[in-house]
C-alpha cells in the first residue's frame, strides 16, 4: 500500500483551474474524489445519468464507479477538488447527502470555495505538520458538506457493524492476541459475515485490514523516530520481530531498516 487506505488519508486539495480542454474518462478511480465548480459550466457522466453542474455545484466520485465528466465548450468550468480515501472517509461521507445515488449538489453552497482556496494554499505532503494541516483543511471542508448537504437520516445508512470493527481494530491493533473472533464479536456478526463485508466494502479481508493497519503504523514509527525494529514490531502487535520483517518486506519490497534509510 501506497498510501494508508485504513482510516483517513487526504491525497490532495486543489485550487481552482479553469478546464477547457480537460476530458476524463470513461473510466475507474480507485478513491473518493469531490470536485467543487467555482463558475463555468461541464458534464458528469455516472451510473447511466448525466448531468450538467454549474457555479457553486459539486459532484463526488465514488471508487469504483465508471465515470466520465468534461466541461462545456462554449462555457467552460473552473473547479477544485479534494481527494481522500479510507473507512473514515467513508463514515465521514455517511452524514452528507452526496451518494452513489445522488453524486451532484442541487443548490449552490458558496462558502466552500474559500475552503478549498485555503486548503489549497496550505496543503502540503511532505512534512508532518504538514499532513496533519491537510487532514484539518479537509475536515473543515466536510463539515461545510455536512452543514450545507446533511444526510436525510442523520448518517445512519452506513454500515454499522463495519464501522464497530474497523474502530475496535484501530484501538486494539496493538495487541498481539487480537483476533478475528473478538472483531466479530464487537461487530455482532459471524466469522463469514464479517469476512464477506469486509472483502465487499474494503476489498480485504479482516485480517488483511489489521496486517495491513499495523503495517502503516509501523512505517510512521520508523518515519519519526529512532525505535528499534524489535521495539517497532512490539508497538504495533507483532510479538515476533523476523515474523513482522518478512511481512513489512513483502508489503513495500523493503526491509524496515531498509524503509528508514530511505527516509532520511
Amino acid at each position: 500500500m501506497s498510501k494508508e487506505k485504513l482510516y483517513l488519508s487526504v491525497i490532495s486539495i486543489s485550487n481552482f483551474e479553469k478546464y477547457d480542454h480537460c476530458y476524463w474518462g470513461p473510466g475507474v478511480r480507485d478513491i473518493y474524489i469531490i470536485h467543487y465548480v467555482k463558475r463555468g459550466r461541464g458534464y458528469y457522466e455516472t451510473g447511466g445519468k448525466k448531468y450538467s453542474i454549474g457555479p457553486g455545484q459539486s459532484f463526488i466520485i465514488y471508487p469504483g464507479e465508471l465515470v466520465h465528466y468534461y466541461p462545456d465548450e462554449d462555457d467552460p468550468w473552473e473547479y477544485a477538488w479534494t481527494d481522500f480515501m479510507g473507512i473514515e472517509a467513508k463514515k465521514l461521507l455517511e452524514y452528507c447527502c452526496l451518494t452513489k445515488e445522488n453524486p451532484v449538489t442541487e443548490q449552490p453552497c458558496p462558502e466552500l470555495e474559500e475552503l478549498f482556496v485555503q486548503g489549497a494554499a496550505a496543503y502540503d505532503s511532505q512534512s508532518p505538520q504538514g499532513v496533519c494541516r491537510n487532514v484539518a483543511y479537509f475536515r473543515l471542508i466536510m463539515a461545510k458538506y455536512i452543514e450545507c448537504y446533511p444526510a436525510g437520516n442523520g448518517g445512519d445508512r452506513g454500515d454499522a457493524a463495519l464501522t464497530r470493527a474497523a474502530e475496535y481494530i484501530e484501538e486494539n491493533y496493538r495487541r498481539p492476541g487480537l483476533c478475528l473472533e473478538d472483531i466479530a464479536e464487537v461487530s455482532g456478526l459471524n466469522r463469514v459475515t464479517l469476512h464477506r463485508k469486509f472483502v465487499g466494502e474494503l476489498g480485504v479481508s479482516p485480517g488483511k485490514y489489521v496486517n495491513d493497519l499495523r503495517l502503516q503504523k509501523a512505517c510512521n514509527l520508523l518515519r519519526n523516530g529512532d525505535y528499534s525494529v524489535k521495539a517497532v514490531a512490539y508497538s504495533v502487535g507483532f510479538s515476533d520481530q523476523l515474523y513482522f520483517s518478512k511481512a513489512f518486506k513483502r508489503q513495500f519490497g523493503l526491509t524496515p531498516t531498509q524503509y528508514r534509510k530511505k527516509q532520511l
